[in-house]
């Protein structure tokens, strides 16, 4: 009888206390989510792969990505795979503004993540980043939510190009963004777009998403980290060039004949021209490169090639496709003299951003 008693008051007890929710290990997170990450894969209208992103499974059965991921893909061509199962997807809703796309994978019937608003979120808090970096199916990495920015989540787990559209995740293993972008200048500067950023998001009837650029104040937020993303099919390549809020600046100098990387002073023109290139995805860029007349001619078209070539990996490391930029040199054609009538000396080892029909 004694025993029953103990037993009964323990349990009494128990339904007394309140409920803590505590926090889950790393693999235990992983354990709980790992079948609502994907890889996104972006095919043109000949079925070919052009671009690869991360996406996360929802409650509702769509799964949620960033719309850069999808750039020059064809919409009704895009697949979403995890292991060894691929699944036919099309674009069901997106923002291009708040840079969310809702995916419907036909055939695809899983449990979607579960859902924390963010704005809950306290800094400090470990957090979990999963998804495909350089291809890497299902990578996690971990860090700490440092706080809202311009109302996206600033946090310290590692991403990469690939992790676009993957998912941020508390410690119990519920998702409270989608991992978007970095800042290049600093270290572990990562940031999320909050998963609150769904609701409300329209299907747009499978028409091409209109391009629109955040306010000006926008520009310094950071550079956008993509999925290995590859140009875009929202609207056609061929549309005129929108230049609200386009970068004025379009030069990069090098110091000395023989200097092919872009110096660290200019890495903030870069990551405006990055950010004006996620948001404009009808943007074109082409990076020239052109030298002085010292040197044969072929080292000079050699030197502004490997100028141009180095320019746009910083462009492709920042999330800007490759498709979506050409990098030529003109050596020494376009070279630049100093006059005596000038007051400012310009180098003539440069790179030029132009932009298609410029």
């Amino acid at each position: 009888m004694k025993r029953y008693l103990d037993k009964l008051i323990i349990l009494t007890l128990a339904t007394l206390l309140p409920c803590v929710a505590y926090a889950l290990s790393g693999p235990e997170v992983f354990s709980k989510v790992e079948k609502s990450v994907f890889i996104v894969i972006g095919l043109d209208r000949n079925k070919r792969p052009v671009t690869q992103g991360s996406g996360v499974l929802l409650p509702k059965n769509k799964i949620g990505t960033n719309c850069h991921v999808l750039a020059d893909a064809d919409i009704h061509y895009l697949l979403v795979k995890q292991n060894d199962n691929s699944y036919h997807a099309i674009l069901y809703s997106g923002d291009t503004e708040k840079d969310i796309c809702l995916l419907e994978a036909k055939g695809l019937h899983g449990t979607g993540a579960p859902i924390r608003e963010s704005k809950k979120l306290k800094r400090g808090e470990d957090v979990y980043a999963i998804g495909a970096p350089e291809g890497l199916e299902l990578t996690i990495s971990k860090g700490i939510f440092a706080g809202h920015r311009r109302g996206y989540l600033q946090h310290s787990a590692q991403i990469s190009h690939g992790s676009s559209g993957g998912g941020l995740f508390d410690s119990n293993g519920r998702l409270v963004g989608f991992t978007t972008f970095t800042l290049t200048k600093g270290q572990d500067l990562n940031f999320a777009i909050p998963v609150e950023w769904t609701n409300g998001v329209k299907n747009p009837g499978l028409k091409p998403l209109p391009t629109k650029l955040p306010p000006p104040e926008n520009d310094d937020s950071g550079s956008h980290q993509g999925g290995s993303v590859a140009g875009s099919s929202f609207v056609e390549p061929d549309r005129p060039l929108g230049t609200e809020n386009l970068p004025s600046d379009r030069l990069i100098f090098f110091d000395g004949n023989e200097d092919v990387t872009p110096p660290k002073m200019y890495q903030k023109l870069i990551e405006r021209h990055a950010i004006y290139m996620t948001h404009n995805i009808a943007a074109r860029m082409n990076l020239q490169g052109h030298t002085s007349f010292q040197g044969s001619r072929e080292w000079n078209l050699a030197i502004g090639q490997l100028r141009a070539d180095n320019v746009m990996r910083e462009f492709i490391r920042l999330g800007i496709s490759p498709n979506r930029i050409q990098a030529i040199s003109l050596g020494e054609e376009k070279a630049i003299f100093p006059t005596a009538s000038s007051s400012v000396f310009m180098p003539p080892n440069r790179v030029e951003i132009l932009y298609q029909g410029e």
